[in-house]
């Protein structure tokens, strides 16, 4: 009796966030603890306790971290492993210029100011610092984050999208 191997097929991962695709983009301890609370500061002065505010903005004037700086091949995997990311999630690369980067599928228009380092500028201290999900058949249809603001929410499907490109690449 002959024994034949069954044929596996191979699973794929599935997409993964930019983060988990290049370790050298996570941030390190010191930088997360330095974002913590510098939220925490812009929380307080939210809420107007302006004296907790400064105090704590002042003692975190000296400890602020290094900006990492990327070398030519990180800035290169970053942007071949972003161009993979956006046909992973089955979208098509329209827009490939440094910090702009657009993407379509059948349904939607993606555009993203993109960047290698999150900041305080961007969508949830993120990568993001602008981001516009537009649908295709409705373009009064869309969800869009600029200057600190969001604005749309109009349809829950275009959000779901908005939601997952946010998920992956901020």
């Amino acid at each position: 009796m002959k024994f034949e191997q069954p044929n596996f097929v191979k699973q794929e991962k599935g997409p993964q966030k930019l983060e988990d695709m290049l370790s050298f983009l996570k941030p390190k301890k010191e930088e997360m603890e330095f974002n913590e609370q510098a939220k925490k500061a812009a929380d307080l002065l939210s809420a107007g306790k302006m004296n907790e505010a400064i105090q704590l903005s002042n003692l975190l004037r000296d400890k602020q971290p290094k900006d990492k700086e990327f070398n030519e091949q990180e800035i290169k995997l970053f942007e071949e492993k972003r161009k993979e990311l956006v046909e992973q999630l089955g979208y098509k690369v329209t827009q490939d210029k440094g910090k702009w980067f657009g993407f379509e599928n059948k349904d939607y228009w993606i555009s993203l100011k993109h960047f290698m380092k999150p900041s305080f500028a961007g969508y949830k201290n993120g990568r993001i610092s602008e981001i516009s999900v537009t649908d295709k058949k409705n373009k009064e249809d869309s969800v869009e984050f600029y200057g600190g603001d969001i604005q749309g929410l109009k349809n829950i499907k275009t959000k779901k999208i908005f939601d997952e490109i946010v998920n992956y690449f901020n």
